[in-house]
């Protein structure tokens, strides 16, 4: 398989659809090294609680894939200022993406 030039974002949404989907992916051969790893939703609850999206997105590819923390972005959804974490995060993914103009 050829890897990317440039990173890979794949955005996972929560709920229950795409758990063994994700859980398939886990196993499969990509070129891990170059994908990131960000959400696109997250329920405001603790690290671990069974209603987090992040907490099944671990269950279900996360723990089955060899990817590095480095590579997965979670939503910090557990600080107290969700609207400065939520600019943070906007942040984060611009500088892992780019901009939508660097997208050419």
């Amino acid at each position: 398989m050829r890897w990317p030039r440039k990173p890979f974002v794949v955005a996972m949404s929560g709920g229950h659809t795409p758990w063994l989907m994700l859980r398939a992916l886990g196993s499969t051969d990509v070129p891990w090294p170059g994908i990131h790893v960000v959400q696109v939703d997250e329920r405001v609850t603790p690290d671990g609680h069974p209603d987090r999206s992040l907490t099944h997105l671990r269950e279900s590819l996360l723990d089955h894939a060899p990817l590095l923390p480095a590579q997965v972005h979670n939503m910090p959804v557990e600080l107290s200022d969700l609207e400065s974490t939520a600019a943070q995060y906007a942040a984060t993914l611009r500088q892992i993406a780019g901009s939508r103009r660097s997208w050419t």
